[in-house]
């Protein structure tokens, strides 16, 4: 990944990979996308949701909901080879006072994948 800027090119460091792979998939599965749950997952966690959501229905919502988390915050990021881990705080619909936890991402095919199960 490359950002660019007026005085050019500037690489984007592991770290805020991370972040970013982090908030990608906490959209996603605010959208209940599935295909975009799973392609912001590592692939042990994306086939384990895939089969989670393939039992549910339309009447399920709720449960679909209670996935979903706002991220308000991510800190600590640590990388180590192609493992990272970072504290993600945030809130749901279902607990609107904020939680932290500590999530796991590794880097799959050279992309940073939410992995925390």
């Amino acid at each position: 990944m490359l950002a660019t800027t007026g005085c050019g090119a500037l690489f984007v460091s592991d770290q805020e990979k991370v972040s970013i792979a982090i908030r990608a998939f906490y959209t996603s599965v605010a959208t209940t996308n599935i295909d975009n749950i799973v392609q912001n997952s590592c692939s042990s966690l994306g086939a384990k949701l895939r089969t989670y959501f393939d039992t549910l229905g339309p009447q399920d919502n709720d449960r679909k909901k209670l996935l979903s988390l706002t991220v308000d915050s991510i800190s600590d990021i640590q990388v180590v080879g192609d493992t990272a881990t970072a504290s993600v705080t945030g809130h749901s619909s279902s607990k609107p006072d904020p939680a932290t936890i500590v999530a796991t991402v590794v880097k799959e095919n050279g992309e940073w994948k939410y992995c925390t199960q």
